[in-house]
């Protein structure tokens, strides 16, 4: 039995892709948010809902794929947890559009823990 070679050719050279978001973490802490000094009171910045934003710190001595969590003023209020940055770190090192949101924030003995969800919109 003889063996071909089927050459497949698209109708078309782009197809159209929809956006749809992919939770990659559903909840996860906001590391070092300990360490902030707010400038104004936290609960009129963090709030759940809250969009956060999401930059890859590539030149970070400590860890290759630290991403820092910001507010919308610029704010740094920690790190994408351990457990989740090096997933988030290399989709935004590839250009990936990866938001967070907040889920909870709560005052714990003078530092406010923030729980935020991770999504991918591809």
């Amino acid at each position: 039995m003889a063996c071909s070679i089927v050459t497949f050719k698209p109708q078309s050279q782009s197809i159209p892709v929809a956006v749809s978001p992919v939770v990659l973490f559903d909840r996860t802490v906001v590391a070092g948010s300990s360490h902030v000094r707010w400038d104004v009171p936290w609960e009129t910045v963090i709030a759940a809902g809250t969009e956060l934003f999401l930059e890859w710190d590539e030149g970070n001595p400590f860890d290759p794929w630290a991403c820092e969590v910001r507010v919308a003023t610029g704010l740094r209020i920690g790190y994408v947890s351990c457990e989740c940055n090096q997933v988030v770190g290399r989709l935004l090192a590839a250009g990936r559009d990866v938001r967070a949101f907040v889920v909870q924030a709560e005052a714990i003995e003078g530092w406010v823990r923030i729980e935020m969800e991770v999504v991918l919109y591809d």
